[in-house]
């Protein structure tokens, strides 16, 4: 008898969820997982534990992690799906954060420029079976040095699984392997020859130490005139160099920024800061060649002169490059310096002698 009432409760409970998924259909659901600041303070308190000894680099560095916002992971039922939303970047920026200015120091003050970490995600994977979560991350990083130059390129992999409990907030796991992630490119940084090579050109230190100024005209092996200190206190931010039309020409910009850093006559404003003051103005397209709107980047960018770049095309793959001196302060222009081609490649050597006539006239 009882066997009996056991297969019609069966048979009555699949013709109900039949009659569900074909009225209804197959379910799926959405959830926004929430981050945990307890089990975030949890991963920070466990890095800087791990982390204590260590020598820290005198040199700063910047983090840029190139993720989406927003990831997911899903999880199956027989009466449908449940889709996991997690804030997959906030944790990556507050977890490397807090893992890599044990090493660097942070960006800001009296630097040239700083070096950066890009954290970029290949993969971010989140799966659930029953009351388990289990967490795949897979991870490119670039390591550059002032300049943009690549120092070491690493991926890091990582998985775990743990426990999930039905509330709304993100899976532990997601932090741990996230934390682990960090800790081992710590590891290898402090560790590879090429990076301790870099970070000892370019710390603070050296800089102080390599502060001399040189006889008038002498050059250096890279051509820059012996004038100048290292450690100079006026900060230059270079702006994007830009065409007749107010198009972006990446290289020449990137270019100059290394020049100027390597002539040591000035202080390079922050690349980041830069364009977080170009953002909040919105400078576009012609307005570059506004010297108002400059000069306000400028105070904001914290910086004592502007460095202007524009591009001539002349035809036959001939073009000049104009460099202007803005001072932040009075807005005038203090010097104008040209580059030029002859066989439609800039000429590092014309460069080089454009930034020693801006840099002599102070």
């Amino acid at each position: 008898m009882i066997s009996r009432l056991m297969r019609i409760f069966t048979v009555a409970i699949i013709f109900l969820f039949l009659i569900h998924y074909a009225t209804i259909g197959y379910c799926v659901s959405s959830v926004n997982l929430r981050i945990s600041e307890s089990d975030l303070e949890t991963c920070r308190k466990s890095i800087d534990d791990r982390l204590s000894g260590i020598k820290k680099f005198k040199a700063p560095c910047r983090i840029k992690i190139i993720s989406p916002d927003d990831m997911s992971g899903r999880k199956e039922s027989m009466l449908g799906t449940k889709v996991y939303h997690y804030p997959l970047k906030n944790i990556l920026d507050d977890l490397y954060n807090s893992a890599i200015y044990h090493l660097f120091l942070q960006p800001g003050g009296k630097v040239v420029d700083s070096f950066t970490i890009e954290v970029e995600v290949f993969e971010s994977t989140l799966m659930f079976s029953g009351s388990k979560a289990d967490y795949h991350l897979y991870l490119h990083i670039k390591f550059k040095e002032p300049g943009e130059k690549i120092i070491l390129t690493k991926r890091i992999e990582k998985r775990q699984a743990g426990n999930f409990s039905s509330s709304d907030n993100v899976p532990s796991v997601i932090y741990e392997t996230i934390k682990e992630s960090a800790i081992s490119l710590i590891d290898e940084l402090q560790s590879d020859q090429k990076v301790l090579a870099s970070v000892s050109k370019y710390s603070v230190d050296t800089q102080k130490e390599t502060g001399v100024k040189y006889a008038l005209g002498e050059k250096d092996s890279m051509g820059f005139l012996k004038i100048f200190e290292s450690t100079s206190d006026k900060r230059v931010a270079i702006m994007p160099t830009k065409d007749s039309e107010g198009k972006d020409i990446l290289s020449i910009a990137d270019r100059l920024n290394v020049l100027f850093s390597e002539s040591k006559r000035f202080t390079i404003a922050e690349r980041q800061r830069l364009k977080d003051a170009i953002d909040e103005i919105n400078v576009q397209g012609t307005d570059y060649f506004d010297n108002s709107k400059i000069v306000k980047v400028g105070q904001m960018a914290g910086a004592d002169f502007m460095l202007i770049s524009n591009v001539t095309d002349r035809g036959n793959f001939d073009f000049s490059v104009t460099l202007k001196l803005i001072e932040v302060k009075s807005g005038i222009q203090k010097t104008v310096a040209e580059a030029e081609s002859t066989d439609g490649t800039l000429l590092n050597k014309s460069l080089i002698e454009a930034v020693n006539k801006i840099n002599i006239s102070f």
